[in-house]
């Protein structure tokens, strides 16, 4: 029997991961390997990812009165209410009035009054004809006249108060153009008072050879446009609006 000091030792053989190649150990490709991988991963799920949706966003302010839309437009009055005012967007430059003004380059002004209307006076007790003197002070080129929902309360009575009022302007302001725009409501179903009215005001266009614009209701049926306080429109709302009379006006050949 052979003994164990004449047995040969056989030498240990290294596993691939522990052995070097060119200076660097297996286990070093496999993790540089893994690295790449995850990497290149990124790379195409990041690519595959859909584009985030952007809401849109007005701007922060809107200059009505600078000089440069005083040097290159019209001077216009704008004569209404609350929504003319800009009530219900964060800032009364961000109305549908002011950025209709902002996108056309008008010089404007607005003789707007919350609560207020042809027949309806609101709380300040000033209805669209007992504004006309400042309209005229204004000396427009276009006399924009806007609203008629406050008003819903006073169905037959709206039209001859309508009339005497563009009569009126046109009397005071013989050269400039009347633009008599359709009232608005909101998101809700409109009641049946104010579509009367909204009939008796342009009647009243029409006798008075006032331009009556149709814009239709763009606020209803969309509660995402409408301010917190339910009536008037949020930001995006009264951006709405300005692009449908802005829409209404360059049909009618009114502006280019």
């Amino acid at each position: 029997m052979a003994s164990s000091r004449n047995r040969r030792a056989h030498p240990t053989e290294q596993h691939w991961l522990n052995r070097e190649w060119g200076g660097m150990p297996g286990y070093g490709f496999v993790l540089s390997g893994l690295f790449f991988v995850g990497v290149a991963g990124a790379w195409v799920w990041e690519d595959a990812q859909p584009e985030p949706q952007r809401s849109w966003t007005p701007p922060a302010t809107v200059e009505v009165d600078s000089d440069e839309s005083a040097s290159r437009g019209l001077r216009v009055a704008y004569l209404g209410d609350s929504y003319t005012v800009g009530t219900g967007a964060t800032d009364g430059d961000l109305g549908w009035a002011a950025v209709l003004a902002y996108s056309l380059g008008w010089n404007a002004e607005r003789m707007a009054v919350g609560g207020s209307g042809y027949v309806n006076g609101g709380t300040s007790n000033s209805r669209y004809i007992d504004r006309i003197t400042q309209v005229t002070d204004w000396s427009p080129d276009l006399i924009v006249v806007a609203g008629g929902r406050n008003d819903s309360w006073f169905p037959g009575e709206v039209e001859g108060a309508a009339f005497a009022t563009f009569v009126a302007l046109g009397q005071e302001n013989p050269d400039a153009e009347i633009v008599v725009l359709a009232p608005w409501w909101d998101d809700d179903e409109t009641p049946a008072d104010y579509s009367a009215v909204r009939t008796e005001i342009e009647h009243a266009a029409a006798r008075a050879d006032a331009t009556y614009l149709e814009t239709g209701e763009p606020l209803n049926g969309h509660p995402e446009l409408i301010a917190a306080d339910g009536v008037h429109p949020n930001d995006a709302g009264h951006a709405v609006l300005a692009a449908a009379v802005e829409h209404a006006l360059r049909s009618a050949g009114i502006v280019e």
